[in-house]
């Protein structure tokens, strides 16, 4: 996870709090579903509105927290810039390869101890016997 400044952090806030005061419509759609719910005997109308409202909600507050999300984001790439060329100039003076990996490390599209990063369903020959293994090296049959 990385960390936040307390900027980044406020704005975050700003912008939550922004979304979350939108929710006159998802109101609405149980009020208004809740009768017909309990008429027609089941939860389909009071669930039907309330994500319907809720989807009214979020549409418009997305238009309405626009000046806080562009807020947030011009300070996200402002500090991704920053970092961005502080590593350049800390990577400048080395000499070291960076294509090149240590056998801890693993290959580039490998995850730990050198297994692929890719689904649990991938299934590898381990060298003793041919004997088919999952990707956490346990048998798979």
């Amino acid at each position: 996870m990385r960390e936040q400044s307390k900027e980044e952090a406020e704005l975050a806030a700003e912008l939550s709090s922004c979304m979350l005061s939108h929710y006159k419509y998802c109101a609405a759609g149980v009020l208004l579903g809740l009768p017909l719910s309990v008429h027609k005997k089941s939860y389909w109308p009071v669930t039907l509105a309330a994500v319907a409202g809720t989807a009214a909600d979020f549409k418009e507050g997305t238009a309405d927290c626009r000046p806080q999300r562009e807020a947030l984001m011009a300070f996200i790439a402002r500090k991704n810039a920053g970092q961005a060329k502080a590593q350049q100039e800390a990577s400048a003076g080395t000499t070291e390869n960076p294509g090149q990996h240590s056998p801890q490390e693993g290959w580039p599209g490998e995850g730990r101890q050198g297994w692929p990063e890719k689904g649990w369903e991938q299934t590898f020959h381990d060298r003793d016997g041919g004997k088919e293994v999952d990707r956490e090296g346990g048998d798979k049959w």
